[in-house]
């Protein structure tokens, strides 16, 4: 069962990253992830964002995904790079993603309270498996109950062990930026790999398909102490689509002048149910730090016990935000 249960993974995920990408439960919190026109759109000089994501620990090698984002602004024009790093499996799979970042973020009113962001990324990503950590049907053996004999070859012929292709992606956001408003409606769309490139490591064309992502919410300011952020994101990637909606709450602590942030994620892939998050963090100063669990409600919780991943968030912002709840932009 063991054996068993590490093939399909494997083999699941191999698929998965053929031609998609990763995912994050705290999308709202990896901005340059998201959409290249988050970049440059908070409260401040300059921003760094950090995360990390382990799941699947308890049924296998865990998959790990790590980030660190730079962003920073120019008036209406911001810069910023975006690092991010995925590493699945006892192959060692790795897939590291690193993009330069530029934004324009226009006012559409003399107001200056409705806003749209255009963004651009471009880089370069890179590949890389150890074929040979890998298990193959000709290592399998029938003696003994069965099992796998790593002195037995392969069988298969492996053209390369990493690949190099270049990458851009597109996207724009709107929001409402009126400080005092009861109501900050934000929406945005963005599409990567827009050139799609061929990742192969072998001699035939694979795709890495283009990435689809509409994302939005509406910031509801009740009073002084309560702010409530329903949000969601849907993505869809060659067959692959992705639903998360979010409802994250923020309760202003006086004594400490910080946030209280809380709140659950449910989401669905390709229709069916995945996975119900728990969020909570803490805004303190120019520190932000988000902490969620992913309860496994897929077809493979009875293998995970409903376990699925652990994920952390740290953000730095270069100057201390105004007072809850006078910021309005479209981010957590």
């Amino acid at each position: 069962m063991k054996i068993f249960l590490i093939v399909i993974l494997t083999f699941s995920f191999t698929l998965t990253l053929k031609g998609q990408d990763s995912h994050l439960s705290q999308y709202y919190g990896a901005p340059l992830y998201l959409n290249p026109a988050m970049n440059g759109i908070f409260n401040g000089n300059f921003r760094v964002t950090g995360q990390y994501r382990s799941q699947w620990k308890s049924v296998t090698v865990p998959f790990v995904t790590t980030g660190l984002s730079y962003d920073m602004k120019f008036n209406k024009f911001s810069a910023g790079i975006n690092i991010i790093n995925n590493r699945a499996g006892f192959g060692n799979f790795n897939v590291l993603n690193g993009l330069l970042n530029g934004a324009y973020d226009l006012a559409l009113d003399s107001n200056k309270f409705h806003h749209i962001s255009f963004g651009v990324q471009g880089g370069l990503v890179q590949k890389s498996i150890d074929w040979y950590k890998l298990y193959w049907d000709n290592q399998y053996v029938k003696g003994n109950g069965g099992g796998i004999d790593l002195s037995e070859g392969s069988g298969e012929n492996f053209a390369n062990t990493s690949s190099l292709v270049p990458d851009l992606n597109l996207g724009f956001v709107w929001y409402y930026n009126k400080p005092k408003s009861r109501l900050n409606p934000f929406l945005g769309a963005a599409v990567f790999h827009l050139t799609e490139p061929n990742e192969t490591f072998f001699t035939n064309t694979t795709t890495l398909y283009r990435r689809f992502i509409v994302h939005g919410g509406l910031k509801i300011n009740i009073n002084e102490l309560w702010q409530f952020t329903p949000m969601f994101s849907v993505m869809q990637q060659g067959n692959f689509n992705d639903l998360s909606i979010n409802l994250i709450t923020h309760y202003y602590l006086k004594e400490s002048n910080s946030l209280l942030l809380f709140g659950p994620t449910y989401r669905v892939n390709r229709g069916n149910r995945d996975a119900l998050v728990f969020h909570t963090g803490l805004k303190k100063g120019k520190f932000t730090y988000r902490l969620s669990y992913d309860v496994n409600t897929s077809i493979l919780g009875a293998l995970s016990k409903g376990q699925g991943g652990m994920e952390f968030t740290l953000q730095y912002i270069g100057i201390l935000m105004p007072s809850f709840p006078k910021y309005a932009c479209p981010r957590l």
